[in-house]
């Protein structure tokens, strides 16, 4: 009769671990959400959510409209693949500083269309400074 008991435990344990990562999941959508809202009514601004392998989560705002490379085209990958080469890398770094809880501030002109940009990085921080 044990048995039942370990497989129950068990069923639950991964009941309630799906339940968590639904629950983060949902989480996660609704944090996107109120991201992309916010940037899209701060004018001439664009907002990039990275996770901890700088892919691109979210990308936001009325600057997206200037963009030379679509929404859609960039939204899950990596900075490096976005912007290669020795800028690609040099970004990386700043990105990786935000993930250790750096802010950062610099100027960046980009070889794509030529612009001057400035780029404020900071961590998103969850609560209890994660």
């Amino acid at each position: 009769m044990a048995d039942p008991v370990v497989i129950f435990a068990v069923a639950v344990a991964v009941g309630l671990m799906a339940l968590r990562m639904r629950t983060l999941s949902l989480r996660r959508r609704a944090a996107e959400a109120r991201y992309t809202l916010i940037a899209d009514h701060l004018p001439r601004t664009a907002l990039a959510v990275f996770d901890r392998d700088l892919r691109i989560q979210v990308l936001a705002g009325p600057a997206m409209s200037e963009a030379t490379v679509a929404r859609d085209e960039i939204e899950g990958r990596r900075i490096t693949e976005v912007v290669p080469g020795e800028r690609g890398r040099w970004l990386s770094g700043l990105y990786r500083s935000a993930l250790d809880g750096e802010t950062r501030s610099v100027e960046y002109a980009s070889e794509a269309d030529g612009r001057h940009y400035w780029l404020r990085i900071a961590p998103i921080l969850q609560g209890e400074g994660e």
